[in-house]
């Protein structure tokens, strides 16, 4: 008589919860490490900063042409483009758009800071991170603060 053997070399279904178990718990683990949505909120952050450096460029140009600022955000959209075609006025988060403000001997510019953790890059000393103005609003975006530049 014949013994007829099975050879099992497959793994059992507790062996592959498990297993998937382990991968779940260390995939969590890095991801909180990680923290995606913090990084995209300083990646929208750093896009904002060279939003508004590029405005203000266009707006010392324009300074330097017409001895003056653009007096509301109306004309400075308007004039702006001639100094620089590539300005962008959007924001990354689509809700919120740049603040422009002309005062006494220069400008003001103005966009929502989202991260928590974002620094002003090093070497950057007409940008500043400011306190959100009590009433300021920016569609439903969670704002940490405003990133300025200011020229006096």
């Amino acid at each position: 008589m014949k013994k007829n053997y099975k050879n099992n070399s497959a793994f059992t279904l507790i062996e592959l919860i498990i297993v998937i178990t382990i991968i779940a718990i260390l995939g969590a683990t890095i991801i909180s490490f990680i923290n995606p949505f913090e990084i995209q909120k300083n990646s929208r952050d750093s896009i904002r900063v060279s939003t508004l450096s590029s405005i203000a460029q266009a707006l010392e140009l324009y300074f330097a042409t017409n001895k003056s600022y653009p007096d509301d955000l109306t004309e400075a959209k308007s004039v702006l483009p001639e100094f620089n075609s590539r300005i962008s006025w959007e924001d990354p988060s689509e809700s919120c758009e740049v603040s422009y403000r002309k005062t006494n001997t220069g400008y003001e510019l103005y966009l929502p800071k989202e991260s928590e953790s974002f620094q002003v890059p090093s070497g950057q000393s007409l940008i500043s991170i400011i306190d959100t103005p009590s009433g300021y609003r920016c569609g439903s975006l969670s704002i940490n603060g405003l990133i300025k530049i200011e020229v006096k």
